[in-house]
């Protein structure tokens, strides 16, 4: 009783809290409502369905080209939806949760990225609402391919930089160094992990950001 007198005073005080828990429930229910809606597939969402279920059942890729070359492309990608198949059945439905799930992370990362820097909440839910509508992100957060994955790497990014920016500004050197060792990790795990162009999209970001940074800590 007292804990939702509070929760209502809370949301009467502060009306776009309320707006951007309302966003976070719709979004998800968008994400999901997806692959129940349309539950069509693409031929390339097979490669990373079979190679997964194939990585766990035989602890090797699936070959499917010609050449003798297994399927390499977006390894975790096929990892994530392999492992939801093994513990939830084998199914398109289930094999296109993996994605979601992603989604959902992707968005609470972006959310984290909204508090901390739009002092005004309109900005913030506006950019809330502009990625809960996006087309490319409904499609992208339900294709089971590597482009989710590459979605969260530059979240992640973003959300290390932001810990750094605040690092350099408090001159605090064994935090920046940590964080220096973070982004080097999730920079060796991206191109560990994926053989296609797409992998020096998060070196390049990384590039930038810490030029930024370095820009800023001198000026």
């Amino acid at each position: 009783m007292i804990s939702k007198q509070i929760s209502q005073r809370f949301f009467a005080d502060n009306p776009g809290s309320l707006v951007v828990v309302m966003i976070s429930v719709l979004f998800i229910a968008i994400r999901l409502a997806v692959p129940l809606k349309f539950d069509g597939s693409y031929i390339d969402e097979y490669w990373h369905i079979v190679s997964g279920i194939s990585l766990f059942e035989s602890g090797s890729y699936t070959y499917f080209y010609n050449d003798g070359k297994p399927y390499e492309r977006g390894l975790l990608m096929s990892l994530w939806g392999g492992l939801w198949m093994v513990l939830f059945g084998k199914s398109l439905l289930v094999a296109k949760l993996a994605p979601i799930s992603i989604g959902i992370a992707n968005y609470f990362l972006l959310l984290y990225l909204s508090f901390k820097l739009f002092d005004k909440r309109r900005f913030q839910i506006l950019l809330l609402l502009l990625y809960t509508f996006s087309p490319w992100c409904i499609f992208n957060h339900a294709y089971v391919r590597m482009y989710v994955v590459y979605e969260l790497f530059l979240l992640i990014l973003l959300v290390l930089g932001f810990k750094m920016y605040i690092a350099v500004r408090e001159n605090n050197g064994i935090k920046i160094l940590l964080l220096l060792l973070f982004i080097t990790m999730l920079n060796i795990l991206n191109l560990a992990t994926n053989t296609d162009g797409g992998r020096y999209l998060l070196p390049l970001a990384s590039a930038v950001m810490f030029a930024s940074l370095f820009i800023f800590a001198f000026n």
